[in-house]
Parts: structure tokens; sequence; C-alpha cells
């Protein structure tokens, strides 16, 4: 299999309210023991809500301080025409109809307590 490039990580529905600082460390220190072609992808983060951006960006830094990944290589909106756009540009050939998966994941999706 080879190896990944750009990833979407749909977070709509999911509370992030319950998420440390603590925690976020401790993830991105863990993460920096892993391969870096595994951690160091193109990411974008799907949200919804402003609060959401934050945790996510906070998480980002710790990830950034931590030399796991870079900021230029992520994205973090609650607009799913965005992140679409953003990985069409990063890939030679985006999937037909990522936009309608990225709606139909959020229809379908339950809240989650993280």
């Amino acid at each position: 299999m080879p190896p990944l490039k750009t990833i979407i990580i749909d977070l709509r529905g999911v509370d992030l309210s319950g998420l440390t600082d603590a925690e976020m460390r401790r993830h991105a220190m863990f993460k920096s023991t892993v391969d870096k072609s595994i951690t160091n992808v193109n990411c974008a983060y799907l949200v919804d809500s402003v609060e959401a951006q934050a945790k996510v960006r906070l998480a980002l830094v710790y990830s950034a301080l931590s030399d796991v990944t870079s900021e230029a290589k992520t994205l973090v909106s609650e607009r799913p025409y965005e992140v679409e756009s953003w990985v069409s540009g990063l890939m030679p050939e985006t999937p037909s109809g990522l936009l309608d998966q990225l709606e139909a994941l959020k229809d379908g999706s339950t809240r989650k307590q993280v």
C-alpha cells in the first residue's frame, strides 16, 4: 500500500470540549516517536464550530512544536467546499463526488464524546 499523501478527518459531530491541553501535548509527544512518513502528511480537518476549530488548531500547534507536522500541511475548516478545494489543489486527481461524500458523512454522523 502506498504511503498516504492527503487525508481528511471529519470531526463534525465530535464533542472536543473534554479534550485537555495536557492530553493534546501527550498525544503530540507520542506522535513524535512515529515514523514521519506516517505523520507528516497533508491533513484537512472538517469541524462544525469555532470552538472545535480552536481545539484542533491548538493540537496542531503542539504537533508543530513537537516537530510532527507542519502548519503548511494542514487545513482546519467548517466549510466542506473549502476542504474539497484544498484537497483538489494537492491531488492530481480528486475523487469525484468528494463534496457529496463529505455531506453524506455529516448527515449520517452521530455525536461522540472525546
